[in-house]
């Protein structure tokens, strides 16, 4: 489960903002799992882009110890072998730059 004060904190920092209560009461619901309705122009974007920011900053580095729990190559070939084989080893330029930056894997 994630911390909210330190997500606070991380947002706070990143951005050199200040979060109101009721924007932290977001951040709350968000970490909950919970869907929520606030007006427009209530700062609800900067909001759910900071936890984004912040679950990248945890999730979105290369670190191979310390971790909790450990997907390998091998879970990873096995589900996407078909798709792998298709767009790592085709030699077309066209075909790998739809696989590597639009996604096309399953034309």
């Amino acid at each position: 489960m994630y911390n909210l004060d330190e997500i606070v904190k991380f947002i706070e920092k990143k951005n050199n903002i200040k979060l109101f209560e009721y924007q932290k009461k977001m951040l709350q619901y968000i970490i909950e799992g919970k869907t929520f309705f606030v007006p427009r122009h209530s700062g609800r974007s900067t909001v759910v882009k900071g936890f984004v920011d912040y679950i990248n900053e945890i999730h979105g580095k290369h670190i191979t110890h310390g971790m909790d729990e450990h997907i390998g190559i091998s879970e990873v070939i096995s589900e996407n072998s078909e798709i792998m084989n298709r767009c790592f080893f085709n030699d077309e330029p066209e075909f790998k730059f739809l696989c590597e930056f639009e996604c096309e894997w399953f034309k």
